[in-house]
């Protein structure tokens, strides 16, 4: 939490549930959405941040490119198994706050890989935190995926440490995995099962109420 003593009340629009995460006081607002075309740009500039170019394997791309993926990772959860990825903005007054989202999403096994990345400015506020945790509240309550993974950098602290308050487990080391800035790096392996978190999720997210 870095110190920053903060709550958001987590509001996922498309749907009928309010969740509420609670972390300290001082309570804020965060809506997931479907990126809104009019953030493409504020995205964009993210993939060029310090942090986020240390700790990832960006594939070079351009803006236009950029903002047809968004584009084409949003849609409905019921189709969940038609995309390749899936995208969600986390909204804090009104204003790009994280981006979200699944990949490698597995129709047999019933898996898929979560990613997320929180804007600089709003690093060490427990926003990735709160993020993640409605992110995953929303795919085991609205889908029928039984696992969620997270691969992330050996040397990504801050990202590590919020898997692991969140309950995931680390499963393993990916070793020399990524090549990241040309350099071969350790990826650390994490997964959370639907009934891990059916069990902890009191912790992270209050009782659902409906709108």
């Amino acid at each position: 939490m870095n110190g920053d003593k903060s709550a958001y009340l987590f509001l996922y629009h498309g749907a009928t549930s309010l969740f509420r995460i609670c972390f300290f006081h001082m309570v804020r607002q965060l809506h997931l959405l479907p990126v809104h075309p009019d953030h493409y740009a504020t995205l964009y500039a993210w993939r060029s941040d310090r942090d986020a170019v240390a700790y990832n394997p960006f594939m070079p791309i351009d803006e236009k490119r950029f903002a047809e993926r968004m584009a084409n990772a949003s849609g409905d959860l019921s189709s969940i198994y038609e995309f390749r990825e899936l995208k969600w903005e986390a909204l804090i007054d009104d204003e790009p706050a994280a981006l979200v989202g699944i990949q490698e999403i597995n129709s047999m096994m019933k898996t898929a890989e979560i990613s997320y990345q929180v804007a600089p400015a709003m690093r060490g506020r427990g926003v990735g935190k709160a993020a993640v945790a409605a992110l995953v509240e929303l795919l085991f309550s609205s889908t029928d995926l039984r696992k969620l993974c997270a691969i992330v950098c050996s040397r990504n602290l801050p990202s590590i440490h919020l898997l692991q308050a969140l309950g995931f487990t680390r499963e393993g080391c990916l070793r020399s995995h990524f090549l990241i800035n040309g350099k071969p790096e350790d990826e650390m392996f994490f997964g959370i099962l639907r009934q891990e978190w059916i069990e902890i999720r009191e912790l992270h997210i209050e009782s659902p109420h409906v709108r």
